[in-house]
């Protein structure tokens, strides 16, 4: 950056000191600094990743659990988009940018939407099925097919797009506690149909609004500390 800086100094005629003389004084400052806090210091401070065996335990939580303002109960539309969401990243890797929204953010081509999944279904592949198409998935034959949105790691969408990732299961696969047997129903997509042609590259994956970063933020945190330590959390 620092360099970048000079640059755009040196096109205009303005003279900086030089990279490396910039390189001596930060090995020196860095050198002080770890002498008075220890390397440690240095570490960035960043959240372990959600592997598959966390995200079970959340989504084995027992509903009825209180969640700050709200009280768990795995089929209302909120907890189901959240659980949802949660198992489809565990087995995509998908991440919290691609399947919610950012505060203040338009919905656009870099989340999941309702036109990326397709399903198919006895060996047939449908783009809007219906009620009953959905409910007949069987596991290990049906699938759902998820063509991924622009994300960081590809923003121009030239490498992941054209590419639809194939799900093994008729949807992110949840325990069956506190589920029941409807885990392996594609859930959100039975729970809010969209059988609207029109708008229908516009509706959200997980359809329960305002599913925002803060929204999953807000009832992740107290998932964690029901299975973990608050330091963990």
């Amino acid at each position: 950056m620092v360099c970048g800086v000079r640059r755009v100094h040196r096109r205009r005629n303005a003279t900086m000191v030089s990279c490396s003389q910039l390189g001596a004084v930060l090995k020196g400052i860095t050198q002080a600094f770890i002498l008075e806090h220890g390397k440690d210091a240095l570490l960035p401070l960043r959240c372990q990743p959600l592997g598959p065996d966390l995200l079970r335990l959340l989504l084995s939580v027992k509903p009825g659990v209180s969640l700050g303002s709200r009280v768990l109960d795995w089929p209302l539309p909120l907890f189901l988009c959240l659980g949802c969401m949660l198992a489809l990243a565990g087995g995509t890797g998908f991440r919290k940018a691609e399947a919610a929204l950012p505060a203040n953010t338009p919905l656009d081509d870099r989340r999941l939407l309702r036109a990326l999944f397709l399903w198919l279904i006895d060996g047939e592949l449908h783009i809007d099925p219906s009620l009953d198409l959905l409910l007949s998935m069987v596991p290990g034959r049906d699938f759902a097919i998820i063509k991924p949105p622009r994300s960081k790691a590809d923003q121009a969408a030239p490498i992941l797009e054209p590419c639809p990732y194939i799900r093994p299961s008729t949807r992110p696969t949840l325990p069956t506690p506190p589920y029941g047997s409807s885990a392996s129903k594609p859930a959100s997509h039975v729970a809010a149909p969209c059988a609207c042609p029109a708008p229908f590259s516009s509706k959200k994956a997980f359809p329960f609004r305002p599913m925002t970063h803060t929204t999953v933020d807000i009832y992740l945190k107290p998932l964690l500390r029901r299975i973990m330590p608050e330091a963990d959390a």
